[in-house]
C-alpha cells in the first residue's frame, strides 16, 4: 500500500494540485484523497 499512498501524493503534487482539487478531478471526497497518502485506506 505504501507504493500507491506514494504516488498518489506524487503525483498530485506534480500537478500542483491541492486535495481537494485532486478529489474533484478523481470524483472522490478530500478525505478519500487525506486518507489515501496517509496510509489510512
Amino acid at each position: 500500500m505504501k507504493y500507491i499512498q506514494t504516488n498518489i501524493k506524487y503525483l498530485r503534487v506534480l500537478k500542483g494540485f491541492s486535495q481537494e482539487l485532486f478529489a474533484d478531478e478523481l470524483g472522490w471526497t478530500r478525505s478519500m484523497v487525506g486518507s489515501y497518502e496517509e496510509g489510512r485506506s
